[in-house]
């Protein structure tokens, strides 16, 4: 009876230089003779607090008479410009918006409408750099406007102080992801040489604006309640990024 015969050896010695293959250690390449040259980010951001509000106030009067709702608007606007400056502290007032608009009846068929009445507006911008005055802002320009909303955010003079402290802190930032990387190349921090570095401009969130009811008629207004509102700063983050060229070079 034949034998049969298994030639094992070119199996084994596969499985023996896959074996020594896997042990190896791979040698990392080496940068070329004029280092590497990267663009890294870097970025920091801090939260802070929102110290500026502007109270937008506004009037909307409507009357048979243009010149009627006129004077009654600026009665209105000018009456709520005396009590806001009454107030103990610093704001800044401004009118805008002055507008117009005719109100036409509805005519029948084969008529052509008329101008039935006259809708005249006006709006009040009341600024502050204190936020304990905003109740009071709202508490005086609420006895003969109303309120469309307030706008908060960080004021230029807080932003322009904190844009210093977060560059250099952004700055810190990529000069260290470049340190890693020249690490991962088997380098060290002394062999990481900045070429240039960019600034891009601090961003932070859009103005929080928070909107208020309209009052409908003379006779709502009338009746409206006339309390100080309760309003929260809350904060805004802000960001500051900045680009960086550096070469790898050992």
């Amino acid at each position: 009876m034949l034998r049969k015969t298994w030639l094992l050896t070119p199996l084994v010695c596969a499985v023996a230089a896959t074996s020594a293959w896997a042990v190896e250690t791979i040698e990392l390449p080496r940068p070329a003779e004029a280092g590497t040259v990267m663009t890294l980010s870097g970025e920091a951001s801090k939260k802070l607090e929102n110290d500026e509000a502007t109270v937008i106030f506004s009037i909307e009067v409507q009357k048979k008479d243009v010149a009627a709702a006129t004077n009654d608007t600026i009665k209105a606007v000018n009456a709520a410009v005396d009590a806001i400056k009454a107030i103990q502290g610093k704001v800044e007032l401004q009118t805008a918006d002055f507008s117009t608009r005719a109100v036409y009846t509805k005519a029948k068929e084969g008529e052509t409408p008329t101008v039935g009445a006259w809708v005249v507006r006006q709006t009040l911008r009341v600024t502050v750099n204190d936020m304990t005055l905003v109740p009071s802002v709202m508490e005086a320009g609420l006895k003969t406007l109303t309120v469309d909303g307030i706008e908060l955010r960080v004021s230029d003079e807080l932003r322009k102080r904190t844009q210093d402290e977060l560059l250099g802190e952004a700055i810190h930032d990529a000069m260290a992801r470049a340190v890693r990387v020249a690490k991962v190349m088997g380098l060290e921090a002394a062999d990481v040489r900045i070429e240039s570095i960019g600034t891009g401009r601090m961003s932070g969130p859009s103005v929080r604006y928070y909107a208020a009811p309209r009052v409908a008629n003379d006779a709502v207004l009338a009746k409206s309640v006339m309390a100080a509102p309760s309003v929260s700063a809350g904060t805004s983050d802000v960001t500051q990024e900045v680009t960086m060229q550096v070469r790898i070079r050992p």
